[in-house]
């Protein structure tokens, strides 16, 4: 199928289960001081939309807690199915977009969170808020924010309701 013609990115990605569980997000896990932390009971009937902070030039906590199932998000918080969403760009680059597929990234377009709240109760996108400015302005000791002209994903929600 053309890449033009799949409709994967903006919708579900293909998420592969296997990769999920793969040893290497262990490692990385162990290497970097991420933790998921549970503050809260999630209804498995609603929809969420989940924003991740800091950026980062790579977002090893997105990778670690969320794309893949070493922090156990999915025994954490039965029934909601997340989709975490990323630059349109990043599915045009061969194999890099079938991994990022298989992870179950989707792109981050407005078609594509409207598309994944809708899909029904436990339904849920991350978005990880703050794009390239913020990752240069990343230091240690430092949280900078960067949502200026960035607030698009706030009219989505509303319309989704």
């Amino acid at each position: 199928m053309p890449l033009t013609q799949d409709k994967r990115p903006s919708t579900t990605g293909h998420p592969v289960e296997w990769l999920k569980t793969w040893r290497v997000w262990d490692i990385l896990r162990q290497y970097f001081p991420v933790m998921l932390v549970k503050t809260a009971d999630l209804d498995h009937a609603g929809r969420y939309l989940f924003v991740y902070h800091p950026h980062g030039i790579i977002s090893v906590g997105v990778s670690t807690n969320f794309l893949s199932n070493v922090k156990q998000f999915k025994q954490l918080f039965p029934g909601i199915d997340l989709r975490v969403v990323t630059l349109k760009a990043l599915f045009k680059v061969p194999f890099y977009r079938e991994y990022l597929l298989a992870v179950g990234l989707c792109d981050a377009s407005r078609e594509s969170i409207s598309y994944n709240l809708n899909r029904g109760p436990g339904a849920a996108v991350m978005i990880v808020v703050g794009g390239a400015q913020e990752a240069l302005d990343a230091h240690p000791g430092t949280n900078d924010l960067t949502l200026a002209n960035r607030k698009g994903f706030v009219r989505v929600c509303l319309a989704v309701r």
